[in-house]
């Protein structure tokens, strides 16, 4: 067999094999990485609030908040950029755009909810990143 699977690049080992073995759409890797660009750039900012000690910084948490949002945002668009012009030579891997960004969009809200409950059950200290893309969805 000429074929290979990538069996989910964060791995979820409570998940068994054969349901981790099953072909998707390469949409939910994308919507993995942009996520990552959230969970990066906020866990950046609890860090610099927190400071090395974890005593807390005089910082405007608004006003940095709202910068890394700018950097996700361009981070994530570049990176969609560079996607569907990677994907532009074989368009037949996704649907049409319209279908594509419906399928985004429902991808990053089921992949932002697993996250939350993750956190929740994890990293409590970490549960507004989740909610900071549901939100914003």
């Amino acid at each position: 067999m000429a074929d290979f699977v990538l069996i989910d690049f964060e791995g979820e080992p409570p998940r068994p094999i054969e349901a981790r073995r099953g072909k998707q759409s390469p949409l939910k890797d994308v919507v993995g990485m942009m996520l990552s660009f959230a969970s990066a750039t906020f866990s950046a900012v609890d860090r610099l609030i927190a400071g090395e000690g974890g005593e807390e910084h005089a910082i405007d948490r608004t006003a940095l908040i709202e910068w890394a949002q700018v950097w996700q945002d361009a981070a994530t668009s570049q990176f969609l950029c560079s996607y569907r012009e990677g994907m532009a030579v074989k368009p037949d891997l996704l649907p049409p755009p319209r279908e594509a960004q419906i399928l985004l969009d429902a991808y990053l809200l089921e992949k932002a909810l697993h996250e939350l409950l993750y956190d929740l059950d994890n990293r409590p200290s970490c549960v507004w990143i989740p909610l900071h893309s549901i939100l914003a969805l």
